[in-house]
């Protein structure tokens, strides 16, 4: 009976810490994210991963990569100021209009791995030229987490609010995301930050496992110090007790333990 009560708590001690290091690595990797969210990208080369067109719309796909960073913009641009825009959205010109394009084919096979859904922005303004979508990801040693801006720009003077002719609104309409103040770049899309809060699923849990195991190996190093030097003063490794007077394998007084050379148990 004893044995049984000893093998649950053990177990239950066993499932404690795991939480707790979960916790520990989730908020590492929160930290972690938000801290690299701060900094900006403007001494970054853009990477272009895709370009296409079609007879309605030209689409680009550009990338500023950097450690713990990754900022991507989708913009479609109208080439034809008569008409609307096709109907639907972003998405649906990525998956039927490029899909069926002959240039740079194929487009879609080569078009980035987005961490959420491809930008979605409905594109229903028939004063709108050009509309687009900045996505940003943070986290290390992976993008853990992301956030959004969509952002558009006015074909004539009025088309929006504040907007001048052929003037690029600064993305605004902040999605998944906590604002912080803009830096005085002259590039808006690396000028925009924010404190992202949507999950990459792959890399916040891969984050998490790994902060988590590093503050576990902390902890162990911290707790196997600890046990060593309490023992050199002549102490119980586990509570710290004075054995004094004490034979090596007579328990301790205060916690019980027999061996003191043992194994520490956190």
């Amino acid at each position: 009976m004893k044995g049984r009560r000893r093998r649950m708590r053990s177990v239950s001690t066993i499932l404690l810490h795991a939480a707790q290091l979960t916790v520990l690595g989730l908020l590492t990797t929160v930290a972690v994210a938000w801290g690299l969210a701060l900094r900006t990208l403007d001494r970054v080369p853009p990477h272009e991963l895709a370009v296409a067109t079609t007879p309605q719309v030209a689409l680009g796909v550009y990338s500023w990569r950097a450690f713990g960073a990754d900022r991507r913009t989708i913009g479609v641009t109208r080439l034809s100021l008569a008409g609307n825009w096709p109907p639907g959205s972003i998405a649906r010109l990525v998956s039927q209009e490029v899909s069926n394009a002959s240039q740079r084919e194929p487009f879609v096979g080569h078009f980035p791995a987005w961490w959420g859904p491809t930008p979605d922005r409905t594109l229903n303004d028939p004063q709108l030229l050009w509309a687009g979508s900045v996505q940003d990801a943070r986290g290390w040693p992976f993008l853990a987490l992301q956030c959004e801006w969509p952002i558009v720009t006015g074909l004539r003077s009025g088309s929006a609010p504040g907007l001048r002719r052929g003037e690029r609104q600064r993305p605004g309409a902040l999605r998944w995301g906590i604002a912080l103040p803009d830096m005085p770049l002259s590039g808006e899309v690396l000028a925009c930050r924010a404190l992202p809060l949507r999950p990459v699923w792959s890399g916040l849990l891969a984050n998490t496992v790994i902060f988590g195991s590093a503050w576990g190996l902390i902890a162990l190093g911290v707790a196997r110090a600890v046990q060593a030097r309490r023992r050199a003063r002549g102490l119980c490794g586990r509570c710290g007790y004075s054995r004094a007077g004490l034979g090596e394998n007579s328990p301790c007084p205060e916690c019980g333990r027999t061996t003191p050379r043992g194994r520490l148990r956190p």
